[in-house]
């Protein structure tokens, strides 16, 4: 069996209402288990640009893949100065984070579920699902586990996602909800990088210092 990697390089997009967005300094992110082809890029500018994988089939019967524009999500901060961008595994939810501002999209219509703070910038983060319910009119509550690096150290949150809001509600004017972290681990060491393991069970942070640190997750 045989893969073939393809390299991906936008430099502009024409939109209708929508200006061209750079990709310079920007970061992609898929989720690892999606069946939708889905991925984004987080420009320079702080926008979230939904792609998706597509395959057209010719009267030839080839088959030609390509990306199309799916959204465009403005950022959630008006400045800033460091963003980063994850997926939640099968792709049901993608969040991202301006400095300290972090924002949760649905994936279905990707509207805002919910706007939040945090203590420090967050420098790169990740999230799995704690627990799930289904609660009435069939809408889904999720209780996500976020952790995020930043220059002072690693921060675990546990962040509630309920019903969608209007994703044109809210704006970076209005007053954030500050969530406190209810763990914080390595406190003072700058960390770059922060991945949750495939079953959720163990969690590894890199710091700038180039250590690694694997810590296992307790069961409540």
């Amino acid at each position: 069996m045989t893969s073939q990697l393809k390299e991906l390089q936008v430099h502009s997009a024409n939109l209708q209402g929508c200006q061209p967005f750079p990709t310079y300094n920007s970061t992609i992110a898929a989720p690892t288990k999606g069946t939708r082809g889905l991925c984004t890029i987080l420009s320079a500018d702080g926008e979230l640009v939904v792609l998706q994988a597509s395959v057209t089939h010719s009267k030839q019967d080839s088959r030609t893949p390509y990306f199309r524009v799916v959204s465009v999500l403005p950022p959630i901060e008006k400045s800033f100065s460091s963003f980063c961008q994850c997926w939640l595994q099968d792709g049901s939810v993608i969040a991202t984070a301006h400095d300290r501002s972090v924002a949760f999209y649905s994936s279905d219509a990707f509207a805002v579920q919910r706007r939040l703070q945090v203590r420090y910038a967050v420098i790169c983060m990740d999230m799995i699902v704690k627990k799930q319910e289904k609660q009435k009119r069939d809408s889904i509550e999720l209780e996500l586990l976020v952790l995020a690096a930043t220059a002072f150290g690693a921060f675990l949150y546990v962040v509630e996602l309920g019903e969608e809001k209007d994703a044109e509600n809210g704006s970076s004017d209005e007053k954030l909800e500050l969530l406190a972290p209810m763990a914080a681990v390595h406190s003072g060491v700058a960390m770059c990088t922060v991945k949750f393991s495939g079953d959720g069970y163990t969690a590894a942070m890199g710091s700038v210092d180039g250590r690694l640190f694997v810590r296992t997750l307790g069961s409540s």
